[in-house]
């Protein structure tokens, strides 16, 4: 190409080139003979094999290839390690709620964990707290409490979770378990060291001693207002004012017998 365009301008302009001497605007039209051997060059070119750039692709494939294994590798590690630690405290909050539900007077009626996200999650920074390399995870529970029922904060102390991470809430209520109705009744009576309450299989209360006659007229006075009994018996609770009078009938009256 280079060589039928020079032939063609040295038969063109011949007598232009001979006398040359320096203006350029006599070999103006020559122009586009010149542009046409110069795109048909640069084409030639584009269109040569390229050895150097080639070569060059390659080591650029690699490099991204090791870039996206080593990337992928951390992505995987990133996402065991999350996964750890949510797994770990999916453990601790179950056996927790687990514990909560078997204390009498405490009824879960809901419960969850909110799981952290990993550290490379969209909104983390919007959380802005990290908790073992995620963000901070929320735990949720809540239910009925018996005012005479474990404290839920205290059992919480004994786990690995922060008090913080955790909400709470109880809505108070009266348990007719046995052992927290007995409890209940003991502290409403609150009776002297000589009394003894028990109660028999079927829930009735057998009030054994001896007790002041003001104890004894307000704890049968209470009895009709006790939650968790069955009935109230009283046959071997004895006033201590008529124990005292006991003695006295015995020497007055031969017959009598002290209960």
């Amino acid at each position: 190409m280079l060589r039928s365009t020079q032939e063609k301008i040295h038969s063109l302009f011949n007598r232009a080139l001979q006398t040359f001497e320096g203006d350029t605007d006599a070999l103006s039209d020559s122009r586009p003979y010149l542009e046409d051997c110069f795109q048909a060059q640069f084409k030639e070119k584009q269109n040569r094999p390229n050895k150097s750039k080639r070569t060059l692709s390659k080591k650029q494939a690699k490099t991204r290839k090791i870039a996206a294994s080593a990337l992928a590798g951390c992505l995987m590690l990133a996402l065991g390690v999350f996964s750890f630690f949510n797994n770990k405290a999916q453990h601790m909050w179950d056996a927790y709620v687990t514990q909560v539900s078997q204390q009498p007077g405490l009824v879960v009626i809901h419960e969850r964990l909110q799981k952290g996200k990993p550290f490379f999650s969209s909104d983390l920074f919007s959380e802005g707290v990290f908790s073992n390399g995620i963000s901070r995870r929320r735990y949720f529970i809540s239910g009925l409490r018996d005012p005479l029922a474990t404290d839920p904060v205290e059992l919480l102390k004994a786990t690995s979770i922060h008090p913080e991470e955790v909400q709470m809430h109880w809505e108070p209520y009266f348990s007719l378990l046995p052992e927290l109705t007995h409890q209940r009744i003991v502290t409403l009576l609150n009776p002297p060291a000589t009394v003894s309450l028990n109660f028999d299989p079927q829930q009735v209360l057998h009030v054994v001693g001896s007790a002041p006659v003001e104890w004894v007229r307000t704890a049968k006075q209470l009895s009709t207002q006790l939650y968790g009994i069955t009935a109230w018996d009283d046959t071997q609770l004895v006033s201590t004012d008529v124990k005292t009078l006991e003695p006295f009938k015995v020497r007055f009256n031969p017959s009598y017998r002290a209960p």
